[in-house]
């Protein structure tokens, strides 16, 4: 058993997928310091050709400069083999704890427990192709739903002065 976790990489309009096989519980962990160390731990895990059943999973839009935390708080807060760093999380305490090593950048996290779903269909929408080994079941019209144009939780990091 694992709790697998899938990261895509945006960079130049190309996907690259990332799997860690121990990086669902340790998500929101792997993002804590800023984005090139976090782009470092994403390339980090085996090179994947698609999005494979997971945990959790991220974006990591390089382009957008803009990361999307995608899975459930229980779960990407809950540390791993590491342990927790605090007691309990609640989904808005998640952003926050990152935006110190975001400056400038777009931080948003969708407590979602179907996770292939939204990590791909964004990456999608983005105009990014990005494989998934179940393809998600896509409405006609679905995009237009505000909530893929903006995630439960969002925010906007302040670049530093």
């Amino acid at each position: 058993m694992s709790d697998r976790a899938d990261i895509i990489v945006v960079k130049e309009g190309q996907a690259r997928i990332f799997h860690h096989r121990w990086g669902a519980t340790v998500l929101r962990r792997m993002f804590t310091n800023g984005p090139e160390a976090s782009l470092r731990e994403a390339e980090g895990g085996s090179s994947s050709r698609s999005i494979e059943d997971i945990l959790a999973g991220a974006i990591l839009d390089l382009d957008r400069r803009t990361l999307t935390l995608i899975g459930s708080t229980e779960v990407i807060c809950s540390g791993g083999f590491l342990g927790s760093d605090r007691e309990r999380w609640t989904p808005d305490e998640v952003l926050p704890s990152l935006a110190p090593y975001w400056p400038g950048w777009t931080l948003c996290f969708e407590p979602a427990t179907h996770i292939i779903e939204p990590l791909v269909a964004l990456v999608r929408h983005q105009g990014v192709s990005v494989a998934a080994s179940k393809d998600p079941y896509v409405e006609p019209g679905h995009f237009e739903d505000p909530r893929w144009r903006q995630l439960t939780y969002r925010l906007e990091v302040p670049p530093k002065s």
